[in-house]
Formats: structure tokens, sequence, C-alpha cells
């Protein structure tokens, strides 16, 4: 999997952030590198199952701090924040 800055449809991405460049399509990467598979996924989903990898010591705290304001595991809620795409 590769996070891209993009809407992702049907495994093609289409970068407003780069002009002139081509649609991206990963089923067309996949079979040019010979690999099995190759799939973008938009890179702030790339961010999110990155922050669900966090342990105690990856995180730092903003505002108010303390044991309680630090939970791991499958339902503890985490955030991805950023401009989004076009902003860059």
């Amino acid at each position: 999997m590769v996070g891209i800055a993009g809407a992702v449809n049907y495994n093609t991405v289409f970068t407003v952030n780069i002009p002139n460049w081509p649609v991206s399509d990963g089923y067309a990467i996949a079979e040019i590198c010979n690999f099995d598979s190759f799939v973008f996924i938009n890179d702030f989903i790339a961010a999110g199952y990155g922050v669900s990898t966090l342990k105690k010591q990856d995180v730092t705290h903003v505002g108010a701090t303390g044991e309680a304001y630090h939970n791991e595991g499958p339902g503890s809620v985490k955030v991805v924040v950023g401009p989004g795409t076009g902003l860059g």
C-alpha cells in the first residue's frame, strides 16, 4: 500500500497538488513492475493506520496531560489532523 494525497477511486488517483501529473493507476503500476499488487490509499487513511501503531512513548500530549488521557487499545480514540489535499 502507498499513501498518496488525493481522492483514490478504483485504485487510481489524480494528484491535484502536482500540475501536469498524469492519473496514477495502481493496477497499471503492478502490471508494469510485475508486482502481485500495488494499492493506493489516501494519505490521511495511511496516517490513520500509522497512528494506530503508536505506543505510550511515541505520544506527546497537547493540552491536559496525565495517565488518564492516554489510553491504548482497539477502543481508544485517535485523531489525525492536517490541512488536506490542495493546501500544500
